[in-house]
């Protein structure tokens, strides 16, 4: 019995290591791996990411002067149950395999029988990070004919982040979808080196996962990889295991020699008695300092929420009022004034700059992605508007106070030139023979004098309210102090008053125009033995007598006898009201450059661009003139040989390529999307349709100082 045990292990040893040492040859082998920049020059040590699926890796970082199972232990026990981990929804990362560099002694290798994925890279002639061998579930796929492989490098997002959707501004309303649970994630990053012994073939793995393409989910990898990292050195620093990451060489001698430096002097004063007192002192006085930067910033945040919250109950208050019906005229105040509109739109803005806030100040990590980003934009974007509305209100209330006789006195001459040089030159020039046209005398000279004495009656009213003029232009300079909109909204309400005789004519001739065409038709139809009928909202044949035929003809022949002369002064008002609805169109652009204008984000477009993404590109590295040198860091770079003469004579592996993965620019024209809503709100209701429409059938226009932007 013994004996047939000893020979069952001896060919069970035998076939495990024939079978950890067979090369796969059923079928081509593609690998996948996201290579950070900062890991090029690293020295030997365990390469930390994610296995999205199958052999397809995204590389967060790698850990050298760590032993395995202590990187492991870190992993597993502390960074899985870290709270920040958790709050960023995409799991935490798993050693993936050993990375061995030019001139540093090798790794410790695992028993890759039970690994599902274990990657053995190493960093070739030329610098360039190149794939030996892969293990899974014992098998090991060679770097040979029967494995391709594609190495992508990144820079380790800061600022900027990779996504393939382009940054919306306006709507967010597309982001990049993760996992909720942890637990979701484990099916498909495994956070373990020793999963179920089932290998998952990788045609039965979907592309997507949980709805988001292989790309996006990468692109969430990547976009964590350096919070992930920032984290795992905290643990391992925590461990004192002291790492030697790639991204922390450079700190860690600037640290060491500030250490020895400390050393040395602790050495030098612990002889004298004062040694215990001082270093309690240093202690004591750092921590003094922490704590009050922290009491500060508290403080600080905890006034600004506090004047958010009380600017959100005031416009809370106030907005219902704004939108409250006048039963008498069915409409609020918003909708009827330009000052009530703007009032609304500042207290809404305003309103919701607690919640913004909040949610900024709430956000500490993970802040790579659309939502964030997009928040933090148009939160900034506003105040700075705000604060240069404030700042432009009161300077231009300040000159137009300064200046209140001059302002008076242009406003007279401008409503003496209105009234006078205008419409009643005009009037009496229709109430003649107008270019030579021959209107009906009796209804010319009827419409010439109506309007003629409520021209005399407006003059009146301007007299009378004239002395007050001062006053008012004073009150619209205090306006200034809440902004140059609100300055501005005023300025077309009064523009709109001093128009409005203006308005009213052109209302009474569209109506007087409007009854005539109606007349016209259906006599029109009454001639042709038509009728209207409006209960099925169609024109019937009728039988009309005689009496109604005679009656008709006479009233048809008189209307077209008058039609002309209403005519005239319908296109003459509707004239002079197109230019004062050109004014406040001009007016509600300038309101809306001042409500929307992208000052903060032209500013970080022309500072760093790359703070706006807009897609990826995927670029082609050239090996034989390493066109890589210049995205290295600095430190790195220096120690990569990049030089043409040397790069001739490396042999790169021909099974493997190297792409750079960049982020591109939002368009321009992206920042501009609440002008171009407003332009293209206005071309909407202004289309040649409708307006061929309106003036035809004396229907009257909408305002463009009403136009709302959506």
């Amino acid at each position: 019995s013994s004996g047939i045990n000893a020979e069952y292990r001896d060919q069970k040893s035998n076939f495990q290591t024939n079978k950890r040492n067979m090369v796969k040859n059923a079928h081509t082998v593609y690998t996948k791996v996201f290579w950070p920049l900062h890991c090029i020059g690293s020295s030997s040590g365990y390469i930390v990411g994610w296995n999205l699926r199958g052999f397809m890796a995204c590389v967060c970082t790698i850990v050298s002067g760590v032993q395995l199972d202590q990187l492991e232990r870190i992993l597993v026990s502390q960074m899985e149950n870290d709270p920040r981990v958790k709050e960023s929804h995409k799991g935490p990362p798993r050693v993936l395999g050993s990375w061995e560099s030019i001139g540093s002694d090798q790794v410790q290798t695992p028993d890759v029988e039970e690994i599902d994925i274990w990657v053995s890279m190493g960093q070739g002639q030329g610098g360039m990070p190149m794939i030996k061998s892969i293990y899974s579930y014992g098998y090991r796929y060679q770097s040979g004919s029967n494995t391709s492989a594609q190495i992508i490098f990144y820079k380790q997002p800061a600022t900027c982040y990779y996504s393939a959707v382009p940054l919306d501004l306006h709507t967010h309303s597309r982001t990049q979808r993760i996992p909720e649970n942890i637990g979701d994630w484990a099916k498909v990053n495994a956070h373990k080196t020793t999963p179920t012994k089932e290998r998952k073939n990788d045609e039965n793995v979907d592309e997507t996962v949980n709805g988001d393409s292989e790309l996006d989910f990468t692109l969430c990898q990547i976009n964590c990889s350096k919070e992930m990292e920032g984290i795992l050195l905290e643990l391992l620093d925590q461990a004192n295991l002291m790492p030697t990451s790639s991204q922390t060489l450079q700190k860690q001698d600037s640290n060491n020699s500030l250490r020895r430096r400390r050393a040395e002097k602790q050495k030098q004063s612990s002889s004298s008695p004062n040694y215990l007192s001082n270093n309690q002192y240093y202690n004591s006085h750092s921590h003094s300092t922490d704590t009050l930067r922290t009491k500060i910033s508290k403080f600080i945040s905890l006034k600004i929420q506090t004047l958010l919250l009380a600017l959100y109950v005031v416009s809370s208050i106030l907005l219902p009022i704004l939108n409250f019906k006048i039963p008498l005229l069915d409409t609020s105040f918003k909708d009827s004034l330009a000052t009530g509109w703007q009032l609304s739109l500042k207290l809404e803005e305003l309103g919701s700059w607690h919640s913004r806030f909040w949610k900024l100040h709430k956000t500490e990590m993970w802040k790579n992605n659309h939502p964030t980003r997009a928040n933090y934009i148009c939160f900034s974007n506003s105040v700075w508007l705000a604060c240069n509305d404030i700042l432009l209100g009161f300077l231009c209330g300040s000159l137009l106070y300064c200046n209140i006789a001059r302002v008076v006195d242009l406003v007279h001459q401008f409503n003496t030139v209105l009234t006078d040089s205008v419409l009643r030159s005009l009037i009496l020039w229709l109430m003649g023979w107008p270019a030579g046209l021959k209107l009906n005398e009796n209804l010319n000279r009827f419409l010439g004098l109506l309007f003629m004495y409520y021209i005399d009656k407006w003059t009146l009213i301007a007299q009378y309210i004239a002395p007050y003029a001062p006053l008012v232009l004073k009150l619209v300079a205090f306006s200034g102090v809440f902004g140059l909109s609100i300055l501005l909204a005023i300025l077309n309400d009064l523009f709109r008053l001093i128009t409005l005789h203006i308005t009213c004519f052109y209302l009474v001739s569209a109506r007087f125009y409007m009854l005539q065409l109606l007349l016209l038709t259906s006599l029109w139809s009454l001639f042709r033995g038509k009728k209207y009928n409006p209960l099925k909202k169609r024109i019937d044949s009728c039988d009309y007598n005689l009496d109604q035929l005679l009656l008709g003809a006479l009233l048809f022949t008189l209307i077209v006898f008058l039609f002309p002369t209403t005519l005239i002064y319908y296109i003459f008002f509707t004239l002079l009201n197109s230019v004062c609805t050109l004014v406040g169109g001009v007016c509600a652009l300038g309101l809306e450059l001042l409500n929307h204008f992208p000052l903060f984000g032209i500013i970080i477009y022309l500072l760093q661009p790359q703070y706006l993404p807009g897609g990826i590109r995927f670029t082609v590295v050239d090996t034989k003139t390493n066109t890589l040198k210049h995205d290295l860091p600095s430190n790195i770079s220096s120690n990569t040989p990049s030089s043409s003469t040397q790069t001739d004579k490396i042999n790169f592996p021909a099974n493997t390529s190297y792409l750079l993965l960049e982020t591109q620019i939002i368009q321009p024209s992206s920042l501009f999307f609440h002008l171009k809503q407003f332009i293209s709100g206005i071309l909407k209701t202004y289309t040649v349709g409708k307006l061929a429409k309106c003036f035809f059938t004396g229907a009257p226009w909408y305002k463009v100082a009403k136009a709302k932007s959506n």
